[in-house]
Protein backbone atom coordinates (compact mmCIF):
# COMPACT_ATOMS: atom_id res chain seq x y z
CA UNK A 1 0.00 0.00 0.00
CA UNK A 2 3.43 2.46 0.97
CA UNK A 3 4.61 1.71 -2.81
CA UNK A 4 0.71 1.87 -4.45
CA UNK A 5 -0.10 5.34 -2.98
CA UNK A 6 3.87 6.66 -3.68
CA UNK A 7 2.56 5.70 -7.43
CA UNK A 8 -0.68 7.39 -6.75
CA UNK A 9 1.40 10.71 -5.45
CA UNK A 10 3.79 10.88 -8.31
CA UNK A 11 0.70 10.93 -11.07
CA UNK A 12 -1.18 13.68 -8.94
CA UNK A 13 1.96 15.82 -8.74
CA UNK A 14 4.20 15.27 -11.99
CA UNK A 15 3.82 15.89 -15.64
CA UNK A 16 1.38 14.75 -16.99
CA UNK A 17 -0.82 14.70 -14.05
CA UNK A 18 -4.09 12.50 -13.93
CA UNK A 19 -7.35 13.92 -15.73
CA UNK A 20 -10.25 15.08 -13.90
CA UNK A 21 -12.19 12.22 -15.06
CA UNK A 22 -9.54 9.64 -13.68
CA UNK A 23 -9.25 12.35 -10.56
CA UNK A 24 -12.74 11.51 -9.54
CA UNK A 25 -12.77 7.93 -10.52
CA UNK A 26 -9.74 7.87 -7.62
CA UNK A 27 -11.76 9.71 -5.28
CA UNK A 28 -14.32 6.89 -5.68
CA UNK A 29 -12.18 5.04 -4.98
CA UNK A 30 -9.83 5.90 -2.22
CA UNK A 31 -13.17 6.84 -0.07
CA UNK A 32 -13.32 3.16 -0.10
CA UNK A 33 -10.46 1.64 0.68
CA UNK A 34 -9.66 0.98 4.32
CA UNK A 35 -5.93 2.63 4.26
CA UNK A 36 -5.06 6.01 5.84
CA UNK A 37 -2.12 7.40 4.00
CA UNK A 38 0.76 9.41 6.08
CA UNK A 39 0.52 12.46 6.57
CA UNK A 40 2.99 13.99 4.22
CA UNK A 41 0.95 12.52 1.47
CA UNK A 42 -2.61 13.75 2.40
CA UNK A 43 -1.13 17.32 3.18
CA UNK A 44 0.19 17.15 -0.48
CA UNK A 45 -2.56 15.43 -2.16
CA UNK A 46 -4.81 18.14 -0.11
CA UNK A 47 -3.08 20.88 -1.80
CA UNK A 48 -3.20 19.19 -5.55
CA UNK A 49 -6.78 19.05 -4.90
CA UNK A 50 -7.72 22.05 -4.16
CA UNK A 51 -7.06 23.45 -7.70
CA UNK A 52 -9.17 20.59 -8.96
CA UNK A 53 -12.91 21.77 -6.94
CA UNK A 54 -14.38 24.04 -9.76
CA UNK A 55 -13.98 20.60 -12.17
CA UNK A 56 -15.30 18.33 -9.99
CA UNK A 57 -18.64 17.17 -10.46
CA UNK A 58 -21.02 16.85 -7.40
CA UNK A 59 -20.13 13.19 -6.48
CA UNK A 60 -17.04 13.61 -6.56
CA UNK A 61 -16.79 16.50 -4.19
CA UNK A 62 -19.11 14.64 -1.40
CA UNK A 63 -16.61 12.27 -2.04
CA UNK A 64 -13.51 13.85 -1.68
CA UNK A 65 -14.87 15.54 1.66
CA UNK A 66 -16.09 11.88 2.42
CA UNK A 67 -12.53 10.16 1.99
CA UNK A 68 -10.78 12.89 3.96
CA UNK A 69 -12.86 12.33 7.17
CA UNK A 70 -12.52 8.38 6.55
CA UNK A 71 -9.26 9.63 7.12
CA UNK A 72 -9.51 12.20 10.37
CA UNK A 73 -7.84 14.97 8.45
CA UNK A 74 -9.35 18.10 8.32
CA UNK A 75 -7.76 20.41 5.58
CA UNK A 76 -7.18 23.55 6.02
CA UNK A 77 -9.33 26.95 6.28
CA UNK A 78 -7.86 28.19 3.23
CA UNK A 79 -8.89 24.79 1.32
CA UNK A 80 -12.59 24.67 3.38
CA UNK A 81 -13.11 28.26 2.17
CA UNK A 82 -12.83 27.28 -1.77
CA UNK A 83 -14.62 24.04 -1.05
CA UNK A 84 -17.69 25.88 0.45
CA UNK A 85 -17.24 28.44 -2.43
CA UNK A 86 -17.37 26.03 -4.98
CA UNK A 87 -20.00 23.71 -4.31
CA UNK A 88 -22.80 26.45 -2.41
CA UNK A 89 -24.20 27.70 -6.01
CA UNK A 90 -24.29 23.56 -7.01
CA UNK A 91 -26.25 22.27 -3.71
CA UNK A 92 -29.95 22.76 -5.16
CA UNK A 93 -28.20 20.05 -8.03
CA UNK A 94 -26.86 17.74 -4.99
CA UNK A 95 -29.06 14.25 -4.41
CA UNK A 96 -29.72 14.12 -0.97
CA UNK A 97 -27.57 10.75 -0.58
CA UNK A 98 -24.79 13.33 -1.67
CA UNK A 99 -25.87 15.63 0.75
CA UNK A 100 -26.17 13.36 3.61
CA UNK A 101 -22.34 12.57 2.66
CA UNK A 102 -21.01 15.96 2.35
CA UNK A 103 -22.87 17.05 5.93
CA UNK A 104 -21.59 14.13 7.70
CA UNK A 105 -18.41 14.48 6.24
CA UNK A 106 -18.24 18.07 7.59
CA UNK A 107 -19.21 16.95 11.11
CA UNK A 108 -16.42 13.68 11.29
CA UNK A 109 -13.90 16.92 10.14
CA UNK A 110 -15.16 19.22 12.65
CA UNK A 111 -15.46 22.14 10.29
CA UNK A 112 -16.80 25.24 10.60
CA UNK A 113 -19.55 25.71 8.10
CA UNK A 114 -20.67 28.92 6.91
CA UNK A 115 -24.69 29.99 7.63
CA UNK A 116 -25.14 30.52 3.86
CA UNK A 117 -23.91 26.89 3.14
CA UNK A 118 -26.23 25.25 5.89
CA UNK A 119 -28.95 27.31 4.26
CA UNK A 120 -28.45 26.05 0.73
CA UNK A 121 -28.02 22.91 1.94
CA UNK A 122 -30.70 22.47 3.88
CA UNK A 123 -33.46 24.08 1.47
CA UNK A 124 -31.40 22.10 -1.18
CA UNK A 125 -32.67 18.76 0.95
CA UNK A 126 -36.02 19.94 1.86
CA UNK A 127 -37.09 20.81 -1.58
CA UNK A 128 -35.91 16.79 -2.43
CA UNK A 129 -37.63 15.01 0.69
CA UNK A 130 -40.09 12.64 -1.42
CA UNK A 131 -36.49 10.96 -2.78
CA UNK A 132 -34.82 10.61 0.27
CA UNK A 133 -33.76 7.73 2.18
CA UNK A 134 -34.60 6.88 5.93
CA UNK A 135 -30.74 6.42 6.16
CA UNK A 136 -29.84 9.83 4.27
CA UNK A 137 -32.69 11.74 6.37
CA UNK A 138 -31.08 11.02 9.86
CA UNK A 139 -27.95 11.38 8.48
CA UNK A 140 -28.40 15.02 7.32
CA UNK A 141 -30.75 16.01 10.19
CA UNK A 142 -27.71 14.71 13.03
CA UNK A 143 -25.26 16.59 10.37
CA UNK A 144 -26.34 19.26 9.79
CA UNK A 145 -27.86 20.38 13.60
CA UNK A 146 -23.92 18.88 14.61
CA UNK A 147 -22.73 21.64 12.56
CA UNK A 148 -24.56 24.62 13.30
CA UNK A 149 -22.91 26.18 15.97
CA UNK A 150 -24.70 29.53 15.05
CA UNK A 151 -27.41 30.02 17.67
CA UNK A 152 -28.70 32.99 15.56
CA UNK A 153 -29.08 30.24 11.90
CA UNK A 154 -30.61 27.94 14.94
CA UNK A 155 -33.23 29.95 15.34
CA UNK A 156 -34.58 31.86 12.74
CA UNK A 157 -38.04 30.94 11.46
CA UNK A 158 -37.04 29.47 8.40
CA UNK A 159 -34.58 26.95 9.74
CA UNK A 160 -37.12 25.82 12.19
CA UNK A 161 -39.69 25.82 9.17
CA UNK A 162 -37.55 23.61 7.17
CA UNK A 163 -36.22 21.58 10.37
CA UNK A 164 -40.31 20.73 11.13
CA UNK A 165 -40.93 19.57 7.53
CA UNK A 166 -37.75 17.09 7.88
CA UNK A 167 -39.38 15.67 11.52
CA UNK A 168 -42.81 15.35 9.34
CA UNK A 169 -41.06 13.82 6.64
CA UNK A 170 -39.58 11.27 9.25
CA UNK A 171 -42.77 10.24 10.68
CA UNK A 172 -43.55 8.66 7.19
CA UNK A 173 -40.47 6.46 7.40
CA UNK A 174 -40.35 5.20 11.13
CA UNK A 175 -41.23 1.41 10.44
CA UNK A 176 -37.81 1.69 8.90
CA UNK A 177 -35.64 2.70 10.73
CA UNK A 178 -33.41 0.97 13.16
CA UNK A 179 -32.83 2.20 16.71
CA UNK A 180 -30.28 4.05 16.41
CA UNK A 181 -31.39 5.82 13.48
CA UNK A 182 -34.62 6.81 16.04
CA UNK A 183 -32.51 8.03 18.38
CA UNK A 184 -30.26 9.95 16.35
CA UNK A 185 -33.59 11.33 14.67
CA UNK A 186 -34.61 12.31 18.60
CA UNK A 187 -31.57 13.65 19.96
CA UNK A 188 -30.72 15.96 16.77
CA UNK A 189 -34.45 17.43 16.99
CA UNK A 190 -33.92 17.98 21.07
CA UNK A 191 -30.49 19.37 20.09
CA UNK A 192 -32.24 21.80 17.63
CA UNK A 193 -34.88 22.46 19.97
CA UNK A 194 -37.43 21.73 17.23
CA UNK A 195 -40.22 19.87 18.86
CA UNK A 196 -42.01 17.70 16.64
CA UNK A 197 -45.03 17.75 18.93
CA UNK A 198 -47.04 15.12 21.60
CA UNK A 199 -48.69 12.90 18.18
CA UNK A 200 -45.38 12.56 16.24
CA UNK A 201 -43.42 11.81 19.58
CA UNK A 202 -46.06 9.14 20.67
CA UNK A 203 -46.21 7.64 17.12
CA UNK A 204 -42.13 7.45 17.25
CA UNK A 205 -41.69 5.95 20.99
CA UNK A 206 -44.41 2.76 19.24
CA UNK A 207 -42.19 2.53 16.00
CA UNK A 208 -39.16 2.56 18.34
CA UNK A 209 -40.68 0.39 20.97
CA UNK A 210 -41.07 -2.42 17.90
CA UNK A 211 -38.16 -1.73 16.81
CA UNK A 212 -36.11 -2.66 20.17
CA UNK A 213 -38.48 -5.63 20.34
CA UNK A 214 -37.72 -7.08 16.85
CA UNK A 215 -34.10 -6.84 18.04
CA UNK A 216 -32.46 -10.47 18.05
CA UNK A 217 -32.48 -11.80 21.74
CA UNK A 218 -29.36 -11.57 23.79
CA UNK A 219 -28.66 -8.59 21.76
CA UNK A 220 -27.88 -4.97 22.78
CA UNK A 221 -29.25 -2.72 19.93
CA UNK A 222 -28.66 0.58 21.92
CA UNK A 223 -26.30 1.15 24.96
CA UNK A 224 -26.43 2.70 27.54
CA UNK A 225 -24.89 6.39 26.70
CA UNK A 226 -27.52 6.02 23.77
CA UNK A 227 -30.44 5.10 25.90
CA UNK A 228 -29.72 7.87 28.26
CA UNK A 229 -29.82 10.54 25.41
CA UNK A 230 -33.07 9.47 24.55
CA UNK A 231 -34.49 9.52 27.57
CA UNK A 232 -32.89 13.37 28.63
CA UNK A 233 -34.52 13.95 25.11
CA UNK A 234 -37.65 12.60 25.81
CA UNK A 235 -37.77 14.48 29.14
CA UNK A 236 -36.89 17.91 27.52
CA UNK A 237 -40.29 17.75 25.37
CA UNK A 238 -42.07 16.90 28.99
CA UNK A 239 -42.94 13.59 27.24
CA UNK A 240 -43.47 10.49 29.58
CA UNK A 241 -42.05 7.31 28.21
CA UNK A 242 -44.76 4.78 26.94
CA UNK A 243 -44.88 1.80 29.02
CA UNK A 244 -43.66 -0.49 26.03
CA UNK A 245 -40.69 1.59 25.29
CA UNK A 246 -39.46 1.65 28.87
CA UNK A 247 -40.35 -2.03 29.43
CA UNK A 248 -38.13 -2.65 26.16
CA UNK A 249 -35.43 0.28 27.36
CA UNK A 250 -35.54 -1.79 30.73
CA UNK A 251 -36.75 1.23 32.43
CA UNK A 252 -39.20 1.70 34.79
CA UNK A 253 -42.55 3.10 33.51
CA UNK A 254 -43.24 7.03 34.03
Amino acid sequence: MTAFYAALRERLTCEPTLSYADFQRLLWALSRIDYVPSQGWLKQFVEVSRGKLHQLRLRALSELAWALACWGYTPSPEWLAEYFRVTQPKLQEYKPHHLAISVTALKKMGCKVPACWLDGALHAFCQQLPDAKAHDLVSFLDGIVELADNAAWMSAPETGRALRSLADFAASKFDICDCLMHAKLLVALTTAQCCPGPAWLRAQQASLARSLGAAQPGAQPLDNATASELCAAYAAWDVPLSPSLAQELGLKPQ
